[in-house]
């Protein structure tokens, strides 16, 4: 009886004590990252879009929705990596251009729903091997400049 009497209060002492430890909230502000990027002039890369959650963009706008990017290759596809997508159905998510600035809620800036999603047959979770999904947007983005092909 002491036995199981003392192991509840140190599971209660330790419950009280880890609020007090410094965690992800103490530490550094996380900084937004792009992996193997480089800066440019936003006119450089006006293909570019933002992924994001269609329920927060309708709450909060584009600017609180975004959680992954993408590359526009045509005015209804989008590339982007399926680690973004894999387990999102096509009608929670939506796609929007920034205007000059980089800025989601712009006037000049459009946006469309997603009607598909098509994730790379080997795409492997674990190894992160063929992280690549195309997106099909429900709506044209006319007017915006898309990726070239390489020739």
């Amino acid at each position: 009886m002491l036995a199981r009497r003392l192991v509840i209060a140190a599971a209660l002492a330790a419950a009280v004590a880890l609020p007090s430890l410094p965690g992800p909230a103490a530490a550094t502000p996380i900084k937004p990252q792009v992996v193997n990027g480089v800066e440019g002039p936003s006119a450089e890369f006006n293909f570019l879009v933002a992924v994001g959650d269609r329920t927060y963009y309708e709450d909060y706008g584009m600017d609180k929705a975004q959680f992954c990017g993408g590359s526009l290759v045509s005015s209804t596809l989008v590339i982007t990596a399926a680690h973004c997508v894999s387990d999102v159905r096509a009608a929670d998510l939506v796609v929007s251009t920034a205007d000059s600035d980089g800025d989601l809620t712009g006037a000049d800036t459009r946006v469309s729903y997603v009607s598909a999603i098509k994730v790379h047959p080997n795409y492997d979770t674990r190894s992160q091997e063929n992280d690549i999904a195309v997106l099909t947007l429900a709506t044209a983005l006319r007017g915006v400049p898309t990726i070239q092909p390489v020739t």
